[in-house]
């Protein structure tokens, strides 16, 4: 299963940490953040690119905006290439990361996670997060899982 991190402080994660996060995760890497009521989403396959480019992000812009890191273990779809790689984004000012595994129709090429945001996260509207009946009915959905998702703002919320 997936490795989902909601970073909230503004020092990056210990890079032994990240290494371990890696090994045990090896399908690919994603970190989301925010800056200037834009949220920003970079994907990689190469440990050292990701926390080269993981690490100023953070030192540039971990005090204004909370992060969200993943590491994929693929379960669904496509393990090549950053396709299937988290965050995804719901619309222009949100995105989310997933870990667990979604009952959604299997398909060939995209992960449940991918399934799960076309088929339901983008047909909601956009401040469906202000929704508690929304919000629950999310949660019941997706049972012990756990979505994170990142707004414009830099502000997370998870479900």
């Amino acid at each position: 299963m997936c490795l989902l991190i909601n970073q909230t402080n503004n020092k990056p994660i210990e890079k032994s940490l990240l290494e371990n996060a890696d090994a045990s995760n090896p399908d690919g890497i994603g970190f989301a953040y925010a800056d200037g009521g834009q949220v920003h989403v970079e994907k990689f396959r190469k440990f050292e690119q990701f926390y080269k480019s993981y690490k100023r992000a953070v030192l540039t812009h971990g005090k204004t905006s909370n992060f969200i890191v993943h590491f994929r273990y693929s379960t669904h779809g496509t393990e090549n290439g950053i396709f299937n790689v988290h965050p995804f984004r719901v619309n222009e000012r949100l995105v989310f990361a997933h870990n667990g595994m979604l009952d959604v129709d299997d398909h060939k090429k995209k992960s449940d996670t991918q399934i799960f945001n076309e088929t339901i996260l983008q047909k909601l509207k956009p401040n469906f997060l202000n929704s508690d009946a929304v919000c629950s009915l999310i949660e019941g959905f997706i049972g012990g899982d756990k979505l994170v998702f990142l707004n414009a703002d830099g502000k997370t919320t998870i479900i």
